[in-house]
């Protein structure tokens, strides 16, 4: 997954399912404790530096954890 941003403060979401390359593309905000969400349909995924924690309907689907974060250096 990559998280993006615009020079207008907008964030994206970029996914890619590994088992058979599926893509989700989504709008992606961040949080008072600098984690990025993104939401599509029910699902949501919140990043942060130590993992990926996907939830639907307030339910635990996944949570793994980060094996690489990198932040742009400004």
């Amino acid at each position: 997954m990559v998280i993006c941003g615009d020079p207008s403060g907008q964030y994206g979401y970029l996914g890619v399912r590994l088992s058979d390359d599926a893509v989700l593309k989504t709008m992606a905000r961040t949080t008072p404790t600098h984690e990025f969400v993104a939401q599509h349909k029910s699902v949501t995924y919140a990043i942060s530096p130590s993992k990926l924690r996907v939830t639907a309907g307030g339910a635990l689907i996944k949570q793994k954890p980060m094996i690489d974060y990198r932040r742009r250096r400004t």
